[in-house]
């Protein structure tokens, strides 16, 4: 299957299954971010800083797909 299809479109039909996204629009919709990475007591957090006007909600599709 993934020979056969794009990993980003499946990346983002799992990051927003209502919607049909192309990836010239989505790319820098979800990868306009600065992230940092944190390791505390064996715990992993990684912090999102957005660069682009909708980065909310994007924020809030890529933590629905890290679930």
């Amino acid at each position: 299957m993934a020979l056969i299809y794009n990993w980003w479109s499946l990346f983002v039909r799992l990051a927003s299954p209502e919607a049909r996204r192309e990836a010239i629009t989505s790319r820098p919709w979800l990868m306009t971010s600065v992230g940092r990475g944190t390791e505390y007591a064996g715990q992993t957090t990684l912090t999102l800083a957005g660069l682009h006007a909708h980065f909310d909600k994007a924020r809030q599709v890529l933590i629905q797909v890290s679930a």
